[in-house]
């Protein structure tokens, strides 16, 4: 089981006994498992050979370059020669620390024969027992087989006997693969096989989908990666900026578009965010306009828009023929978006409004809704005739003069009432609205 956030090395492998893998089946330097046998094979430029078995040292495989007849012989360190067969009749002999061994005949022989030696052990029912009790050679009838690997052999065999050095399996691979590196796998160079960080030109093709790859080759800056099958991936080209990801829905591909303020939109932005924090027109310029109070308009101050009764400075001059009665302005503000552009009420005002200049009001042209002084035209007519300048209108019965800072309105020599310069309309007799006094 591989840990946690790691991914785990799987080797090619086999579950079928005795089987061993083919060279055509593999690359030089590739490893090869039979999980059954327990047994490790590599391939190399002649073939595939036996790397190495878990449990026990196989014999199945002989040590190249010797002749038959001849014994392996450490000549020196770290090296391992053979020795020729010697004369029939001699045996090996020891010629001391760091002598290699040679073969030469027995101390004292002269001819005879051997009939009993002592010794203790068994080896496939050849039994070792008694004293020698005359000169000659002992000689076997047979070949000794079936020595057992585990009950008769102790010890480790090292590397300069062809063993692994090691008693476990996971010891002897990483005794024969050398110095452990995260990340590094066992590679051949072409002439050794070593630890190395697998490289760029080790690898080739594209890797699929479920070993973990996208099974794509390329890529063009911008391409997003989305599931377009249960097993497969797609790349999502990038288009013209401005345009966001859409989703498709479930079980359907992504997409880039633009916002659809009617599909993909929910809630209602607040003022703080740019919006009205409405969703109806009349609440939305209600929002922006503040505190609303009967016969106040949107008046801008020279700093901001504001509700505001209308200064009697910034009435028009009148000089012409009135008729009716000034009852009030009218006008109707249409809203042609849900945004403002701003984040607090007052600037939001100040952005639908446009530039604000001191005495001017919010008016339509005709056409669209812009800052403007009131006109002369704009003023309902008085029923009655008018005569006089912008500083003091005179008609037949009633007339308007300045008076300082205020506007008096007369009928006759009484005083009806005055504007002062705040909107503010005081009145000090009796008025009927729509009608003379």
């Amino acid at each position: 089981m591989s840990q946690a956030g790691f991914t785990p090395i799987q080797l090619y492998y086999s579950t079928t006994a005795g089987l061993q893998p083919s060279a055509s089946n593999m690359i030089v330097g590739e490893l090869a498992l039979n999980v059954t046998d327990k047994k490790l094979y590599a391939r190399d430029n002649s073939g595939v050979f036996l790397l190495a078995q878990a449990g026990a040292v196989s014999l199945a495989t002989n040590l190249a370059g010797g002749t038959l007849g001849s014994v392996p012989v450490q000549v020196a360190a770290n090296t391992t020669s053979f020795l020729s067969p010697g004369t029939a009749g001699y045996v090996l002999q020891t010629n001391g620390p760091g002598v290699a061994p040679s073969w030469n005949p027995v101390v004292g022989y002269s001819g005879g024969t051997v009939t009993s030696v002592t010794g203790t052990g068994s080896a496939n029912g050849l039994t070792l027992s008694g004293t020698v009790t005359g000169s000659g050679n002992i000689t076997l009838g047979g070949a000794i087989t079936g020595l057992s690997l585990t009950t008769q052999v102790s010890g480790t065999l090292p590397f300069a006997n062809g063993g692994t050095n090691a008693t476990t399996q996971q010891a002897a691979i990483n005794s024969l693969t050398g110095t452990q590196t995260a990340g590094y796998y066992l590679r051949s160079d072409g002439t050794n096989a070593s630890m190395s960080a697998l490289l760029a030109a080790d690898i080739s093709g594209t890797v699929p989908v479920e070993h973990g790859g996208t099974n794509l080759a390329s890529y063009t800056i911008g391409d997003i990666l989305y599931a377009s099958g249960s097993t497969t991936l797609a790349k999502l080209s990038d288009i013209a900026a401005g345009n966001v990801l859409l989703s498709g829905g479930v079980g359907a591909a992504p997409s880039y578009g633009k916002v659809n303020l009617t599909q993909h939109i929910s809630g209602v932005l607040p003022i703080a965010n740019g919006g009205t924090g409405n969703t109806g027109q009349q609440g939305a310029i209600n929002a922006l306009a503040g505190a609303a109070t009967s016969g106040y308009y949107l008046r801008g101050n020279g700093t901001n828009v504001v509700m505001s009764a209308i200064d009697a400075g910034d009435v028009p001059t009148l000089n012409q023929n009135t008729t009716g009665t000034a009852a009030g302005l009218s006008a109707t503000l249409a809203v042609s978006s849900g945004g403002t552009g701003a984040t607090t009420q007052q600037a939001a005002i100040n952005a639908l409004a446009g530039a604000t200049t001191s005495g001017q009001y919010l008016r339509g042209n005709g056409t669209n809704v812009v800052m403007s002084a009131i006109q002369a035209g704009d003023v309902p007519t008085l029923n009655q005739n008018t005569t006089g300048t912008a500083g003091s209108v005179a008609t037949t019965n009633f007339t308007i003069s300045q008076v300082g800072s205020k506007l008096v309105f007369k009928h006759g020599t009484t005083t009806i009432g005055s504007l002062d310069s705040s909107g503010n309309f005081i009145v000090t007799g009796n008025v009927t609205g729509y009608g003379t006094p």
